[in-house]
């Protein structure tokens, strides 16, 4: 593990708000422009939607990270864990219309490195703990929320279904993530839920 240690500030917390609202502002235009179901049909336009959705914002993540700490270590990564994911990612890409876990995995490594091993340090030096789950765990919600939004096949029901599935995954995995600093735990535990409960 690496010793680097980062204290994260205030303004740090509210730089991780506004990216993660930038982020679900642009998943919904994302989504709205092309018009494609994301995550449920294995079509080419899908993996390309899926790669601007997830594995753009998340490499940018990483690297806005090392660029400004010159390390990963307060992403819950250190070297080996970061090549890790990184092959991890990669096989995920090549073989992507092969295998649903491999969709999902691609998926759950974006969102724990996004919400849980950006934002969620950041967001708590602002915020709070519960702050910080209840922000992120909202957008998250409000994330899930943006194909049948676009679809214009969601009702308030849905959409508070949404929200509460949302603050729960973030929840759990946020409580997880800040016990053990350990994202590739988070990352297994996530992967775990989203392959039974599909």
């Amino acid at each position: 593990m690496e010793k680097y240690h980062v204290m994260h500030t205030d303004r740090d917390g509210m730089i991780a708000a506004s990216f993660l609202l930038l982020y679900l502002v642009f998943a919904y235009l994302l989504v709205y422009w092309t018009k494609t179901v994301s995550g449920i049909t294995l079509t080419r336009e899908n993996f390309i939607v899926n790669i601007i959705m997830y594995v753009i914002p998340c490499l940018s993540v990483v690297s806005m990270v090392y660029f400004k700490e010159a390390t990963l270590s307060s992403l819950g990564m250190n070297k080996g864990k970061s090549l890790w994911i990184l092959g991890l990612m990669i096989l995920s890409l090549i073989f992507y219309t092969q295998d649903l876990l491999l969709k999902i995995i691609i998926i759950v490594i974006s969102e724990e490195i996004i919400f849980r091993g950006y934002a969620a340090k950041r967001l708590r030096a602002s915020f709070g703990t519960w702050g910080s789950i209840v922000i992120a765990g909202v957008i998250l919600g409000l994330l899930y929320s943006v194909i049948p939004f676009v679809s214009k096949n969601i009702t308030l029901i849905q959409l508070s279904l949404n929200m509460l599935i949302g603050l729960s995954t973030q929840l759990i995995l946020q409580k997880m993530y800040f016990h053990y600093n350990n994202i590739i735990m988070t990352m297994v535990f996530h992967t775990g839920v989203l392959f039974i409960a599909l």
